[in-house]
């Protein structure tokens, strides 16, 4: 089969959908099948498919659509919340972008948000089955980034939260099959359109866990010798990753051990704001920020403890790896991990946004060695009998057959 692996965001990107894409990608090349992976640039300047010599200019398409779409847009509706109407110009943007390639070409194309599901919905041949796997819950994510970064009135917040819903149900709609890693994340769609039930399935993901235990054994890179026990989280800068709810949850743990050094791995929107949050916590001996890495297999080895304190989160790839590397985890509950971690049994789970229930989670493992050791191999072997890419790989292949017949 020749296959079609698209996204509305730049590839290639560090983080976990990426991480689905390229593992899916090689091992789908393994069983003898032809893969191209569309997205938009790193550079946001074109529209590509990946490591092939095949570009758009995504900035001509924005700059002819903007002149012709916004004087339309606030004429209908002069009172239209401008991310609203930015989206529209970029959703129209991916609709042209992806017309300019061979999309008949394709036997099967797998969308992975409901945003590019949407626009190829629109583009495709009406013959060529589409599959989606959802990565997230698109609407909560952006109310969530427009409300903390301050874009979002209450006055405007239904106006909104219509409009992404509805283009959470367009993508949900234009799939003929759409996956999900979780059951939480199958439950909040299917509980807003409950008719998309029968086209969902859940599948969780999967990692090439022996390629990341050879990662584990490299050297570290600038890394400063310490004697004290390492907290790590990796995870970008992100408002919906509760960096601050951590970061205060430290300040009370640092009033009863300060015998602990937290890395900050990854990076984003958030970096200056939460440095200065570090400042005025007076944590600046205690938290380290990394950046983003690519020796994190070695980070998490060297590390004693991993801690997630997420607003949302689906199936993430960080906390896999976390257990994988055979580290005790401390995560909150949101999403879909409480499905990956049992609370005393596999990890330690916590309200999310509650920084007293985190900070007394992470001095009950820094102070109780053999709950720390019993967690994390509880955990490390849970994992290994569930994160296998291949048999990822095989369950995606079988979807594939079950348009295909159906088609």
């Amino acid at each position: 089969m020749k296959i079609l692996i698209a996204s509305a965001g730049n590839v290639p990107f560090v983080g976990g959908s990426f991480t689905y894409m390229s593992q899916l990608k090689k091992g789908l090349e393994e069983e003898g099948h032809e893969v191209d992976i569309f997205g938009l640039s790193p550079s946001s300047e074109v529209y590509h498919l990946l490591n092939k010599n095949v570009s758009v200019n995504k900035n001509l398409i924005y700059l002819n659509i903007q002149n012709k779409i916004i004087p339309e847009i606030n004429k209908q509706f002069p009172n239209v919340h401008p991310w609203v109407t930015d989206f529209e110009t970029y959703s129209y943007t991916l609709e042209a972008a992806l017309a300019y390639f061979d999309l008949e070409s394709y036997d099967i194309i797998h969308a992975q948000d409901v945003v590019v599901a949407r626009a190829l919905g629109r583009v495709k041949c009406k013959k060529t089955p589409l599959i989606s796997t959802i990565h997230g819950l698109f609407s909560k994510e952006i109310l969530l980034h427009l409300t903390t970064s301050g874009k979002l009135t209450e006055e405007q917040r239904d106006d909104v939260t219509k409009y992404v819903q509805n283009i959470e149900y367009l993508g949900c709609i234009s799939s003929d099959l759409i996956i999900t890693p979780s059951n939480w994340l199958k439950n909040e769609i299917t509980s807003c359109f409950p008719d998309f039930l029968s086209r969902m399935i859940v599948s969780p993901y999967g990692m090439n866990i022996e390629k990341f235990k050879t990662e584990m054994e490299k050297p570290l890179q600038f890394i400063k010798d310490t004697n004290k026990t390492i907290i790590i989280c990796t995870a970008r800068l992100d408002p919906i990753k509760g960096h601050e709810n951590l970061l205060n949850a430290l300040a009370q743990l640092k009033n009863s051990n300060q015998n602990w050094i937290c890395w900050l791995v990854g990076d984003g929107e958030m970096k200056n704001n939460l440095k200065r949050l570090v400042a005025s916590l007076r944590l600046s001996q205690h938290v380290e920020f990394l950046g983003n890495r690519d020796d994190v297999p070695a980070l998490l080895k060297r590390a004693d403890i991993f801690v997630l304190p997420s607003i949302q989160e689906n199936h993430p790839f960080a906390l896999m790896e976390a257990q994988i590397a055979n580290k005790a985890v401390v995560v909150s509950d949101a999403g879909g991990m409480p499905e990956m971690v049992t609370h005393l049994q596999t990890g330690l789970l916590f309200p999310i946004g509650n920084k007293e229930e985190l900070s007394e989670r992470l001095r009950n493992i820094l102070l109780n060695t053999e709950l720390r050791n019993r967690l994390a191999k509880n955990s490390n072997e849970w994992a290994e009998s569930r994160f296998s890419h291949v048999k990822m790989v095989e369950r995606v292949l079988k979807f594939y057959e079950k348009v295909l017949l159906v088609d």
